[in-house]
């Protein structure tokens, strides 16, 4: 009997022994995907930390731009540096003229006019 608890003992304690080699190897793995998740954390907040510096880089030139523009815009046509104004004009969008609807339903219901024979 002795040597059948034995036995018993040494096959619950090979089972101990292969389940906690499992279990670490479980926490290995998930420590390892940790360290994943920790690494694309940090660069998603590197990549976070860069687009809000250019927005308020962008922003910064947006007030510079309208402050200059404030300023230029109350020095008189006549004093106005004609190098500006040719680096003004070269930096300025261009813009075509609105051509309006490109179709009659498009347009607003007011401003359309009926067509057809007798009409005018």
């Amino acid at each position: 009997m002795a040597e059948t608890l034995d036995k018993a003992r040494a096959i619950v304690a090979a089972a101990i022994s292969k389940a906690e080699e499992s279990l670490n190897a479980g926490i290995r793995e998930l420590r390892a995907e940790a360290d994943k998740v920790k690494a694309s954390r940090k660069n998603l907040d590197r990549a976070y930390v860069d687009l809000e510096l250019e927005r308020r880089a962008f922003s910064n030139d947006q007030k510079q731009a309208q402050v200059f523009t404030e300023a230029w815009k109350s020095i008189p046509e006549a004093e106005r540096s004609p190098t500006v104004k040719k680096a003004l004009a070269a930096a300025a969008p261009i813009v075509s003229p609105s051509k309006g609807p490109q179709r009659t339903d498009d347009a607003h219901p007011v401003t359309v006019r009926p067509r057809g024979p007798g009409i005018e």
